[in-house]
């Protein structure tokens, strides 16, 4: 398995595996499908994608983002201080092919984005996953996230936990 990161020649790839494993959800408020053009600018400007390829099969990715205005900005849901909003970043989409979970994938992504993240010297990271999703929760969990509030993010008022680590702190 080797992990690298992906560049918009891989958008077709992300978004063929974004749609498998949205055709196999049960339940469709579980995960919140990206357009083409949020991957691409996430690929292009806002932040990084990273990618799980078996052989030049794309089987996982784990957005990554950096660059936030004050809208999107999550450090606002729970009273970052202005001066560390440009501190922040949050995890994107998680994907993993259906034929490759429980397999450490989802595992690997989350620590090299870790990684990524405290290269870039962030402080602040935050993550919105549905209540339901109770795998993503625990592994989440396992990284030091906590739960901070419930959010409706979406125009589809889907609730969201909202999580969140201080990478200052082990």
């Amino acid at each position: 398995m080797r992990i690298q990161t992906l560049r918009k020649e891989n958008l077709q790839q992300i978004l063929e595996l974004q749609q498998l494993v949205v055709a196999n959800l049960v339940d469709t408020e579980l995960f919140y499908q990206d357009t083409p053009d949020y991957i691409e600018d996430l690929l292009v400007t806002k932040g990084v994608i990273l990618g799980a390829f078996d052989d030049n099969n794309l089987v996982g990715y784990r957005g990554i983002k950096f660059c936030l205005n004050a809208k999107e900005n999550l450090g606002k849901e729970i009273d970052i201080v202005e001066s560390e909003l440009d501190l922040v970043a949050h995890f994107d989409a998680l994907v993993v092919h259906p034929n490759y979970r429980r397999q450490g994938i989802a595992h690997r992504l989350n620590i090299e984005a870790l990684d990524l993240i405290k290269q870039r010297n962030k402080k602040h990271l935050f993550v919105k996953v549905s209540p339901k999703n109770t795998a993503s929760l625990a592994m989440l969990a396992k990284l030091g996230m906590e739960i901070k509030k419930k959010i409706y993010p979406y125009e589809k008022n889907w609730e969201r936990y909202l999580l969140y680590k201080n990478l200052e702190i082990p």
